[in-house]
């Protein structure tokens, strides 16, 4: 299930930096700044497997 969740993240990473070059390109900085924070903050989150035993599984 964490790498589901990893390959989901890694996606949304890779949109936001597009984003944000091509806002950069287009001379909106701080768009084009808040967009690749976002894709870093997206691509470097920890991603971690449920516990087993944790009981908030259904039933």
């Amino acid at each position: 299930m964490g790498s589901d969740a990893a390959r989901v993240l890694r996606k949304i990473a890779v949109r936001a930096f597009a984003l944000a070059f091509l806002f950069g390109i287009f001379g909106q900085p701080l768009p084009a700044m808040a967009l690749a924070l976002a894709g870093f903050g997206l691509l470097f989150a920890p991603v971690t497997a449920p516990a087993a035993g944790r009981g908030d599984r259904v039933r």
